[in-house]
């Protein structure tokens, strides 16, 4: 896995920028004004996405591409409840001994 070039650092800006266009109208759909912190804070979090799609590779380690996986998908359901105004109830402990294989 080499460096990113300019021209894909300058294309994952871009499908930021337009992520975040879709999250303000899914907000509108769903009632949910999103004010600019909100987009600041979901483009923070759309960057941790992209880092562990990058990341994510067939040649890594047994069990590293199905933590990348549940990152991901974490991350696509925070966004998706925040703009919902649901409740996330999560088990840390519960999660932290499954996904480190210590149950």
């Amino acid at each position: 896995m080499g460096d990113m070039t300019y021209d894909e650092i300058k294309s994952l800006k871009s499908d930021i920028q337009e992520f975040s266009l879709t999250l303000k109208k899914y907000g509108e759909e769903n009632s949910s004004i999103l004010r600019e912190n909100d987009i600041s804070f979901f483009n923070f979090i759309s960057k941790r996405i992209i880092f562990f799609k990058y990341f994510y590779s067939e040649s890594l380690p047994y069990g590293t591409n199905y933590f990348c996986q549940v990152l991901i998908s974490d991350f696509y359901y925070l966004i998706i409840s925040l703009i919902k105004h649901e409740m996330r109830y999560v088990d840390v402990k519960m999660i932290s001994w499954t996904r480190f294989g210590r149950i």
